[in-house]
């Protein structure tokens, strides 16, 4: 019955990605983007395209390897699978690291979301590659789950990014409930609200921090870095 189910989400999730892939290449949300476009152009500012336009090739990317990554996932080709979610990572960090300043609402959908969603699905991808069911297996999955909490505190420590903080405590908590749901007598699902309750603290902490006038770096509003337009300028002056 459980095969006869994993069979059956795998047909309707590639059955969607046709779809998703179709609609892509022949161009049919094409009347849509016209319209949200010429919306967001009413309400938007040259300053503003620009941000947006900067990430624009990066985050297409990303969309097309995890595109690849599902493919992969659901003819399980884990391995595979992995190296294009180490790909995406590199991919997702560099647009990190080079539009530290993005506003709030192209940084989170765009850079924090994906960074954080593609770190869990490393670990989580990892340990399905490796059939994670032994003795030993399960030692190091107790101890890779901790790598979470490291890499939460580091975008908060580094650039008091809580925003990534507060999806990585989503995702934790996600990931300790299934863990659960299939093992009650284990460590990883109590190390896993152990680390949503220190890693939401600490979120939380930073996140107040512009309430007594401290201003967040990532999301300085009178840096103009991001605001040229960089990204759509010809290769050739």
């Amino acid at each position: 019955m459980a095969r006869l189910s994993g069979t059956r989400t795998r047909h309707i999730l590639l059955r969607s990605l046709r779809a998703l892939t179709s609609s892509l290449l022949t161009g049919s949300y094409s009347s849509l983007s016209n319209s949200a476009t010429s919306t967001f152009s009413t309400y938007s500012t040259p300053s503003i395209v620009n941000r947006d336009a900067n990430v624009g090739s990066q985050f297409i990317l990303h969309s097309l390897l995890q595109i690849a990554f599902l493919f992969l996932w659901v003819y399980d080709h884990f391995w595979y699978a992995e190296a294009v979610l180490v790909l995406n990572d590199v991919n997702l960090k560099t647009l990190y690291f080079r539009h530290l300043r993005t506003p709030r609402y192209v940084h989170i959908p765009v850079v924090t979301g994906p960074l954080a969603w593609t770190f869990i699905a490393i670990l989580s991808n990892g340990a399905t590659m490796v059939n994670a069911h032994s003795y030993a297996a399960r030692i190091c999955a107790n101890i890779a789950i901790w790598s979470i909490l490291l890499y939460g505190t580091f975008f908060l420590l580094a650039f008091m990014d809580y925003a990534i903080g507060f999806e990585l405590s989503i995702l934790s908590l996600a990931l300790a409930v299934h863990q659960l749901s299939i093992h009650v007598v284990a460590l990883q699902w109590i190390f896993g609200f152990i680390i949503i309750g220190l890693l939401l603290l600490v979120t939380l902490a930073f996140a107040i921090l512009p309430m007594f006038g401290k201003e967040l770096i990532l999301f300085s509003a009178d840096d103009d870095a991001d605001s040229e337009d960089w990204e759509r300028e010809p290769l050739l002056a």
